[in-house]
């Protein structure tokens, strides 16, 4: 294991702090690996963890005893926060990934957006927001959101649901995004476009409940029977579809995102606790050897 003064020159990702909304979990994990290989003194790809570097000088600081334990416990906080974070990255882009593939199999006459951010809104300032698919038939329009969760989750009647301990307004935002589609219809020659909106549950072992009118809940595998089942009249002729999405397209942006988590927190803990871990290894060779043989006899100490 080698620790220098210089980590700080290894820890590429996120140098100003933020990126594009596509390249958010990519950027992640070269953060997450990046430290892991500075860490560690090799290189870290799959599976290590940001609380694995947490753990490992949390370790090292019982047998060195360099730094503060208040500190390593800041710094292993969020790390935990991180990790979370690029889980549910990890499963938010399962469940898109599983959503475009099913949509390929769509026989009625379609077309469609995936992963699109739109920006729409005539005299109102920076409303911007995304949808995980906008297919447009001959019969309706629909706003798609897919979740791929972990445990169940029921949106109460006012359209909110618990993430994160906190109230995510999904009817807010599909509202907005309806809004918005519906903007860019009247705009494509559309005079009253019929607007869809479907939550698609990719995970068939939880439930999302819906109690909210406005919001329909289907699981991925009755997607297709429900677009492709829609009976009644056609609505749209192809030059509407495609001046809808030409639309669509000229609205569509793609913004930069913080992560939640703190990378100036975690960039700076990382150095200080690394660089710390140094010097104290540096001024006190020989205590550092019997400390380490004594954690060795004690079991406490795993290499």
């Amino acid at each position: 294991m080698t620790f220098t003064k210089n980590n700080s020159k290894k820890l590429n990702a996120f140098k100003h702090g933020f990126c594009k909304s596509s390249e958010m979990l990519t950027e992640c994990l070269n953060f997450r690996n990046e430290m892991a290989t500075a860490a560690f003194g090799k290189d870290c790809t799959d599976g290590v963890r940001f609380s694995d570097v947490a753990d490992h000088y949390s370790v090292l600081n019982r047998v060195y005893r360099f730094i503060p334990g208040d500190m390593i416990d800041e710094f292993s906080c969020e790390c935990n926060k991180a990790d979370r974070y690029i889980d549910k990255l990890i499963s938010g882009r399962e469940g898109e990934m599983m959503l475009f593939d099913t949509l390929k199999h769509l026989t009625s006459l379609n077309l469609r957006r995936t992963n699109i951010e739109i920006n729409d809104l005539v005299g109102e300032t920076d409303r911007r927001t995304e949808m995980d698919a906008l297919v447009v038939t001959a019969r309706k329009i629909y706003i798609i959101e897919v979740k791929n969760p972990h445990y169940d989750i029921t949106i109460d009647d006012q359209g909110c649901y618990l993430l994160g301990g906190r109230r995510y307004p999904l009817a807010d935002r599909m509202r907005l995004r309806t809004r918005m589609v519906s903007m860019a219809a009247i705009r494509a020659g559309i005079p009253n476009p019929k607007v869809y909106r479907i939550v698609v549950n990719a995970n068939s072992n939880v439930h999302i409940t819906s109690n909210c009118r406005e919001i329909r809940v289907c699981y991925l595998d009755r997607l297709i029977s429900l677009i492709d089942g829609f009976t009644g009249p056609d609505v749209y002729d192809i030059d509407q579809m495609e001046s809808l999405m030409n639309e669509i397209d000229n609205v569509t942006t793609e913004s930069f995102y913080e992560p939640s988590f703190d990378v100036s927190l975690l960039k700076t803990g990382f150095n200080h606790i690394s660089e710390a871990l140094e010097r104290r290894r540096v001024t006190n060779p020989m205590q550092n050897i019997f400390r380490y043989l004594e954690s060795i006899v004690r079991k406490e100490y795993s290499v």
